[in-house]
């Protein structure tokens, strides 16, 4: 039987409950060895109810373990790039969960310490494993649509005054925290599946809550090829339905897809000459896929799906769309370092 690929993960908050750690027990081809966070009593809890070898309350003496192989950043946003660095150096492969770091400079420093260390490096935007977007990407690509030239994407969480999160904190989640926290999923989705993005105009505030940090964010992006996007993405829904909207428009039909959020899942149909139709697309486990998918480029030695490079290029987005809100101009991707 081929050795498993040894995982460790820092940072046991939700994120790691629900998806990662039960996706890393479930993948055939990774083996949890060990978890990591600062209370020395959750580490051990979690490792028991996880199946976890090690549990350590030292990230610097976790990622010496000789038995692993990739280190799962899920700490706050903020330490994602520290961390990316010390595993690399430490000669760990690193997945890292979105964004992939609050500033351009962090992820390309982030990408550095990688390559020169030859580690590789994932992060996880999962919605790209979707099987929903992977047909809407079939779609595209055969000319099902046409030329797409208009995208909707919606993302909207409820992040309340009294909820303790790191998310209400800039330092922590970095400026915009609903555009860092679930808009850049909008952000990448319709990378993967419209083309790169070349100039933002974006708008956002501070309203419905009380902590010091922006609570809604709205994007109009332009894409190559002449297409142009809109995203939407706030703490302020309550009551928003999961999953949530996405929309592409070509010139020989359109998708209305909901499939935007952490679970499994959506609707997806098409407009075009020949009808409305609605497909039936088998549930999967898209956290499951991209942790899986990770082992096997290492066992393997290929290039990750969603590489360093890839995270990069949507936190580029990010930063225009934050220079554009503060500076109230639209501004050029490439503009930004």
């Amino acid at each position: 039987m081929p050795k498993k690929v040894g995982w460790g993960i820092v940072g046991l908050g939700s994120i790691a409950g629900h998806a990662h750690l039960p996706a890393i027990s479930e993948s055939d081809n990774s083996e949890l060895m060990a978890v990591c966070s600062r209370s020395e009593s959750k580490a051990k809890e979690w490792a028991r109810r996880f199946g976890a070898k090690r549990a350590y309350s030292d990230y610097l003496e976790m990622i010496k373990n000789p038995e692993i192989d990739v280190i799962d950043i899920t700490t706050p946003n903020s330490l994602h790039c520290e961390e990316t660095v010390l595993a690399a150096e430490a000669g760990k492969h690193v997945f890292c969960e979105k964004p992939m770091a609050p500033t351009v400079k962090e992820c390309e420093k982030m990408i550095a310490a990688c390559k020169r260390n030859n580690a590789k490096m994932m992060i996880g935007y999962m919605l790209r494993f979707k099987p929903h977007h992977t047909r809407i990407k079939e779609m595209i690509e055969t000319g099902e649509l046409g030329t797409p030239f208009l995208g909707r994407a919606q993302y909207h969480e409820w992040v309340p005054d009294d909820e303790e999160t790191y998310l209400k904190s800039t330092e922590l989640s970095g400026e915009n925290p609903p555009l860092q926290d679930v808009g850049v999923h909008c952000i990448d989705t319709l990378r993967f599946l419209m083309g790169e993005v070349i100039e933002v105009m974006a708008y956002s505030d501070r309203i419905i809550h009380r902590y010091p940090a922006d609570t809604v964010s709205s994007l109009l992006l332009k894409l190559e090829r002449s297409a142009y996007a809109f995203v939407d993405s706030s703490f302020c829904t309550r009551f928003a339905q999961r999953p949530q909207k996405l929309e592409i428009y070509g010139t020989k039909g359109s998708v209305f897809a909901a499939t935007l959020g952490s679970g499994p899942g959506g609707k997806l149909e098409t407009l075009t000459a020949d009808g409305a139709r609605s497909y039936e697309i088998p549930e999967e486990n898209h956290y499951l896929k991209e942790i899986t998918h990770f082992s096997d480029c290492i066992v393997r030695g290929m290039q990750p799906a969603v590489s360093g490079e890839e995270g990069l290029k949507t936190q580029k987005v990010v930063a225009a769309a934050i220079e554009s809100q503060k500076k109230g101009v639209k501004v050029r991707v490439s503009d930004v370092h």
